[in-house]
């Protein structure tokens, strides 16, 4: 991954170029339904977007071009090497994915979703209002984030709408 630090960004599109595909490499973007016995259904809504990673500049870098979230540490095997996460709630999500729509591939579909449940519930990390339709969104993106989904491949339709060779870079030295 290309650290911020090697990179100058000449504005906020470039930055939303590099996360987005920060996101759509590294990162998972989900809706929730953690058990919640103070809620009349046992549970409540919760989204986040997780990344994880041994490079704990890099999650320095997604905090900052987020403008929030949290890095805390991963719980990985014993044999494996340390890992943190970088955590993204429900409000900073409101902010940050509308701005990364033009720029996601992968996660595109599932971002989209994302936003519509952020709309239904209630500000903050948990909400209970529009369940049915919550109950909609929750099971399409459950289907889109399995591993190797049939489903999830058909949204690789398209393409990003560069306006120059240096975003094309961007996005480029952000995968490898």
């Amino acid at each position: 991954m290309l650290s911020l630090i090697m990179l100058k960004f000449k504005n906020s599109r470039e930055e939303s170029i590099w996360l987005a595909c920060i996101i759509d490499t590294e990162s998972s973007i989900g809706l929730y339904k953690p058990k919640n016995k103070n809620c009349a259904k046992g549970y409540s809504w919760c989204s986040t977007l997780r990344c994880a990673s041994t490079d704990f500049n890099l999650l320095g870098n997604v905090q900052s071009a987020c403008k929030g979230g949290a890095i805390c540490k991963a719980i990985v095997g014993s044999n494996r090497k340390e890992q943190k996460q970088f955590v993204l709630s429900s409000n900073g999500l409101r902010h940050i994915l509308p701005k990364l729509i033009p720029f996601l591939l992968v996660k595109k579909r599932q971002a989209k979703l994302l936003i519509e449940a952020l709309s239904l519930m209630h500000t903050g990390v948990n909400g209970d209002s529009n369940n049915d339709r919550l109950l909609e969104i929750y099971n399409e993106m459950k289907k889109l984030n399995q591993r190797g989904s049939v489903t999830a491949n058909k949204n690789l339709k398209g393409s990003i709408k560069f306006i120059s060779d240096r975003e094309k870079w961007i996005w480029l030295a952000a995968m490898v």
